[in-house]
């Protein structure tokens, strides 16, 4: 059996630093889940989220139109009227439509992607947050240990903590299953 004399100090020191850490390490995480929750984290998190998801915006038509007359007609005056009599054709027509189709389901697949973003941006905000909490809780427990009068960089630098946190695979996998 252990003998508690045989300790270079009191049985009773001991125990009280135990539960003084333990009650840091708890306090730790209740500071940290109400400093997230002031700081507005979940909400700037979840707006981020959504912007980037969203495509850069791209030009309304590439292919430029080709009329006849624009083509053909500009070489000779009879020309230009052949091609008024056939009703000026566009010979880019076909391939201008086939751009507005591919620019439409395009959009359709970017707008499928920012929903799924938007669905998946409160899970992952609370996955950053708990992850953050979880990766930190020495420094935060030292934080709430000292009466918040020691604080380590991973607690002053909430905001890049936790973006970190959101950048993980753990938290990144969230995003991928929605």
């Amino acid at each position: 059996m252990f003998d508690k004399s045989s300790l270079p100090v009191p049985a009773t020191l001991l125990g009280a630093l135990i539960l003084y850490f333990a009650a840091s390490a708890i306090a730790g995480q209740v500071i940290a889940t109400r400093t997230i929750d002031k700081s507005a984290w979940h909400v700037t998190c979840a707006d981020g989220i959504k912007a980037a998801a969203r495509p850069p915006s791209v030009p309304k038509t590439i292919t430029p139109q080709r009329r006849c007359t624009s083509t053909i007609g500009i070489f000779h005056r009879d020309l230009a009227r052949l091609c008024l009599k056939f009703g000026d054709p566009d010979f880019n027509e076909q391939a201008r439509r086939l751009e507005r189709e591919a620019r439409a389901r395009k959009k359709a697949l970017a707008d499928q992607r920012v929903a799924r973003a938007a669905a998946s941006a409160g899970t992952r905000c609370r996955c950053a947050a708990n992850v953050y909490k979880a990766e930190q809780m020495i420094p935060l427990a030292i934080y709430a240990g000292s009466a918040r009068q020691i604080s380590l960089p991973p607690v002053e630098d909430l905001e890049d903590g936790l973006r970190q946190a959101l950048a993980t695979p753990r938290c990144q996998a969230l995003g991928d299953l929605s």
